[in-house]
């Protein structure tokens, strides 16, 4: 049986709540050692970010972001996971992780060995 495709509200922050999640931000990316960290609402809409620039396109690779998390939640329900969160190889020693902040957002997170996976788990559920 097919589940009916439940559609995201789009959620709205206000510029002083954007300014106190890019201060959230800057303090993770302090003590996690990440190198970039994007606040992206599901529909792929960015809503903050803190870090190195990405030489891509950012509303590329957010839309990207919330389309992966998107389809792997989807698969990981279908075999029973309550939760979930990705962790992706890119080479050279980074890796990027995706994972659910809150009710109405995604953390997209790159990091090097240099920042262990569990410690930005760990931040990133705090956040």
């Amino acid at each position: 049986m097919r589940q009916p495709v439940r559609e995201e509200k789009p959620t709205v922050f206000f510029a002083k709540d954007v300014h106190q999640i890019n201060l959230v931000l800057g303090k993770f990316l302090q003590k996690t050692r990440a190198e970039t960290v994007l606040l992206v609402d599901p529909a792929g809409h960015l809503v903050a970010r803190q870090g190195h620039t990405s030489p891509a396109s950012e509303d590329t690779i957010t839309a990207l972001v919330a389309g992966t998390y998107a389809a792997s939640q989807a698969m990981a329900q279908m075999l029973g996971a309550r939760e979930f969160w990705s962790i992706v190889p890119c080479g050279d020693g980074r890796h990027l992780m995706i994972l659910r902040a809150g009710d109405h957002a995604l953390l997209a997170v790159t990091f090097t060995d240099q920042s262990s996976d569990s410690l930005v788990r760990a931040y990133a559920l705090d956040v």
